[in-house]
Parts: C-alpha cells; sequence; structure tokens
C-alpha cells in the first residue's frame, strides 16, 4: 500500500509539473497542441495507408492461390525476359508490401514516440530536443517523399502483373498514392509551423535557464553539454531499442520480408540479451552523468561498443548485392542507430571531462525547483490550512493580518514577474543597441574612409588642373610669341621665292585629332 501510494503521489507530482510547464506561456500551450494534432493527424493518415497496403497484400495472396497450380505464364518486364507463373510473378511484390505493412507501423510508432519526445523536451525545457524534434519533422517529411516513390514504383509493377495475366485491377489500386501525397504535405505544413515556434521556445526557455544558471558561460557549456546527451539517450530509446525489438520480430517471423539476407542463430541470442540490457543502460548511463560517477560511465561506454558492433551486423545482414531487393527504410533506420550510438558514446566521454565542475548542485536546483516544490504541495496546504483555522478562531485580529499579508505576497510575485520580463525585454533592448552601435561605428569608419578618398581625389584634381594650366599658358606663349612670327617670316621668304606657304598649324593638328579618333573608334569595334 504504501509503495503503490508513493508512487500515485509522483504520478501526480509530475502530472502537475507538466501541466504547469504546458501552460506556463501562450507559446508553450500552442506548441503543445500542434504536436497533438500532428501525431493524430498523421497516425489516421498512416493507418489508411496501412489499411490500403495490407488489402493490396491480401489481394496479391489471393492471385498467388488462385494459380498456384496453374500452368499459365506470362512476361513481365522488370522480372525478366522469360515467361513466369503468376504466384512467382506476384511474390517478390507480396514480399515487398509485406515491408511497406511494418514500414507503416514502425513510422506511427515512431510518431508516438516523438510525441512523447517533445513533451519531454517542454518538461525539461530543453532546447536542443525542442529544435531537434522540429528537424525530424523536415525529416519525415522526406520519408514521406522516399514512401511515394516506393509506392508508386510497385503499384506499376502490379499493374504490369495485372495486364500480363489479364486480371481484375485490385480494389486498393493507386488509390492510396493520393493518400500519400496528402500525409507528406501535411507533415511538410506541421514541420514549418513547429520550427516556428521552436523559436519562440528557445528564446523562452534560454531565458529560464540563464536565470536558474547564471551568467556563468562555463556552467552554461557543461549545462549544454548535459543537455546534449540526454536528448541523444532518449532518442537511442526508439533507434536503438526500437530497432532491436522489430529485429526480433523479423527474424522470429519472415526475416526476408525484413530484407535481411541473412542470419545467424548464434547472433539472435547475442541480440536478444543486447536487447534486454538497453533500458538498463539508459538508466546506468542516466545516473552515471548526474551522479558524475566515472564507473557508470564506462559501463556504458563499453556496452554501447557492443551495441554498435550488434548493429552494423544487422546493417550488414539486409544489405543485398541486388539493389533493387534492398529495403531503404530499413537500411536508414539501422544507419541512423548506428550514428546516434557513436554520437552517444562520443558525448558521454565529453560530459564525463566535464565532471566536478558543478553540474549535480545545478541539477539538484532543477530537481527541487520541479519535482519538491509540487510534492510537498497539498500536505504544506493542509497543515497551513489547520493552523490558520485555529488561528482565526483564536486570533480574530492575526488573521485579519494574515490575509493582508497574503494580499502583499501575491502583488510582490505578481510584481516580481513582471519585472523579470522587463528586465529580459530591456536585455533584448540593449543587445540590440549594441548590434546598431556596432553597425554605426562600421558605417561612421567607411564614411571616414570615403572623406580620405574624396580629399585625395580633390587634391589630384587641384595638381591636375594646376598642370593644365601651365601647359596651356606654355602653349600660348610658344605658339604666339615664337612660332606664329617665325612661320609669318618663313612664309614671307617662301613667296619671295615663288614657293607656297607651309600648312597652317591648325590644320595639322585638326587632322591629327581625326586620325586618332579614328584609329580609337576602329580599336573599339575589334
Amino acid at each position: 500500500m504504501g509503495v503503490s501510494s508513493v508512487f500515485c503521489r509522483r504520478a501526480s507530482t509530475f502530472s502537475d509539473n507538466l501541466l504547469n510547464r504546458v501552460n506556463e506561456t501562450f507559446w508553450t500551450r500552442i506548441y503543445v497542441s500542434i504536436i497533438v494534432l500532428q501525431t493524430g493527424a498523421v497516425i489516421i493518415l498512416e493507418s489508411l495507408i496501412l489499411n490500403y497496403n495490407q488489402e493490396q497484400y491480401a489481394e496479391l495472396k489471393n492471385i498467388a492461390h488462385a494459380f498456384a497450380n496453374s500452368t499459365t505464364n506470362a512476361s513481365i518486364s522488370w522480372i525478366g525476359p522469360s515467361p513466369v507463373t503468376a504466384p512467382e510473378a506476384t511474390a517478390p511484390a507480396q514480399d515487398r508490401f509485406s515491408r511497406l505493412i511494418y514500414e507503416d507501423i514502425l513510422f506511427m510508432c515512431f510518431q508516438a514516440f516523438q510525441m512523447w519526445f517533445t513533451f519531454d523536451a517542454v518538461y525539461r525545457q530543453n532546447t536542443m530536443q525542442i529544435f531537434s524534434s522540429s528537424m525530424i519533422n523536415f525529416l519525415c517529411g522526406g520519408f514521406g517523399v522516399i514512401q511515394i516513390l516506393e509506392s508508386s514504383k510497385w503499384l506499376q509493377r502490379v499493374d504490369d502483373i495485372i495486364t500480363g495475366f489479364t486480371l481484375t485491377p485490385l480494389t486498393a489500386y493507386w488509390q492510396v498514392k493520393y493518400i500519400e501525397i496528402c500525409l507528406t504535405a501535411v507533415i511538410g505544413l506541421f514541420a514549418c509551423v513547429l520550427m516556428f515556434l521552436a523559436i519562440r521556445l528557445w528564446q523562452q526557455f534560454g531565458w529560464n535557464i540563464y536565470k536558474r544558471i547564471g551568467a556563468n558561460l562555463e556552467m552554461q557549456g557543461v549545462y549544454k553539454r548535459y543537455q546534449l546527451f540526454l536528448m541523444l539517450l532518449k532518442l537511442n530509446v526508439f533507434f536503438e531499442f526500437g530497432v532491436s525489438i522489430f529485429y526480433l520480430a523479423a527474424v522470429t517471423s519472415r526475416y526476408n520480408h525484413w530484407g535481411l539476407q541473412s542470419y545467424n542463430e548464434a547472433f539472435w541470442v547475442f541480440h536478444a540479451v543486447i536487447t534486454a540490457l538497453l533500458v538498463p543502460a539508459f538508466f546506468m548511463a542516466w545516473n552515471g552523468v548526474r551522479s558524475e560517477r566515472h564507473a557508470l560511465v564506462y559501463a556504458y561506454v563499453a556496452f554501447s561498443l557492443l551495441v554498435l558492433a550488434d548493429l552494423i551486423v544487422i546493417l550488414k545482414q539486409s544489405v543485398s548485392t541486388d539493389a533493387d531487393d534492398n529495403w531503404a527504410f530499413w537500411l536508414v533506420i539501422v544507419s541512423a542507430g548506428i550514428l546516434l550510438t557513436a554520437a552517444c558514446i562520443i558525448h558521454v566521454l565529453l560530459v564525463r571531462a566535464n565532471f566536478g565542475r558543478g553540474l549535480p548542485d545545478q541539477l539538484s536546483k532543477e530537481h527541487v525547483h520541479n519535482d519538491s516544490r509540487l510534492s510537498n504541495l497539498d500536505s504544506t496546504i493542509d497543515s497551513r490550512k489547520r493552523r490558520w483555522r485555529i488561528e482565526v478562531e483564536e486570533e480574530p485580529e492575526r488573521s485579519k493580518k494574515t490575509k493582508e499579508l497574503a494580499g502583499y505576497k501575491a502583488s510582490i510575485l505578481a510584481s516580481t514577474e513582471q519585472l523579470e520580463k522587463k528586465q529580459a525585454l530591456l536585455d533584448d533592448v540593449r543587445s540590440e543597441r549594441h548590434v546598431l552601435n556596432k553597425e554605426r561605428k562600421a558605417l561612421l569608419a567607411m564614411l571616414n574612409h570615403i572623406q580620405q578618398d574624396l580629399a585625395m581625389v580633390s587634391e589630384v584634381e587641384q595638381t591636375l588642373e594646376k598642370e593644365r594650366d601651365d601647359l596651356q599658358k606654355q602653349l600660348h606663349t610658344l605658339r604666339n610669341e615664337q612660332f606664329d612670327p617665325l612661320k609669318d617670316e618663313v612664309d614671307a621668304m617662301r613667296q619671295a621665292e615663288g614657293l607656297r606657304k607651309l600648312p597652317n598649324l591648325q590644320q595639322e593638328l585638326d587632322q591629327k585629332m581625326t586620325r586618332q579618333a579614328k584609329a580609337l573608334a576602329d580599336r573599339a569595334r575589334d
């Protein structure tokens, strides 16, 4: 009874904390509401796609069963030049549609996981987790595109089978494609909206973390590294544990439906043991970094290396030499698990390097702020109510003063909240002013350089004008005082001897300028 009571109380405390975090601001409420709407819409659309794929798979099995004893054959272009029977033609399509069924189930499970991942991000106020959740939505949109291409490819191949054996078109034929297009559009729309909301929450959560940690940049870096590791650890809940569970299901049922080319029973036992130890390993890593226990961290790293080897073997078993037989979705999921496992190993070691810098103190403050405040709230209120009820009966004046004090307290709390908001706005304004001052200094520096260039150009202009004027004076003196009198004297002497006058200097200058202008024009045309 005692254990169940403690559990119920802790669950109640957690739900109260979660509701407080969700209702903290307008943006948190909108963000969580959009996540719930997205999860519901995507799961509904994906379940419709799943239903159509199941119908396709069932009707393909019916075709194979109906032609089981028939010798009728046909040439199917994507199978090969040789004629094949209906069971032989439908076998690859059955295999592929069975994979699509598992793919739909896996994607719906991931949507449920992502909703929990987002709720946890809001509860923990993990800014990195908020952004990663938004980025995952864009990756899900990419999955929608791949789903459309994969479905179209195999629906066309089913169409070839129907045409080759002159069959009646399947009831679910091609209808699923429009739902897949709708699903991709819905995911893309939600991804854009959630990215905008994530930016808003980043500002809000960043301010809350700053108030809790302070301006210590070193501690902020330690805390962000810790948050990043926790985010990777939570993602591995799906990409390690989820993939491991589905692999066990694949081997237990029909492994070829999962694109597995081979498997070994001894490895299956090894994988089952690894899968059973994954959840305890997650808690071991979480406890190790919170309590700064080196032994737990090293134990988690050693176990993660085994998980990494396990996933690499699964990936190797899943790769086929025939590219058409590879299941792209499954290969991407397993590869993501490998990358996340490696990232977890690296980041847990980076977190361990920060041991001794005060992280447990910050986490204990966070724990007290999130849990203890509400876990003791009911008992505190009950005790105060009993005490104040007695005091009201015995001390009416004290009751009056107590109510007045409570009013002052409420005013102080409200004013404190307003003060924090004003301080946040003031910090934003100061930051913006700092940016504008930097831009102003840069512009002033540019204007100073321009002014210097203008002064230099003016100085050069004055120098050139002076040189031009000096040349004009020199030319005027040379022509009027020396050249023209001497030319007149020479022309007179030539006339006395019966010769023509010398050519006019101005005409020669004009002809020379004309030739130079023509040469420049010809050069420009070339």
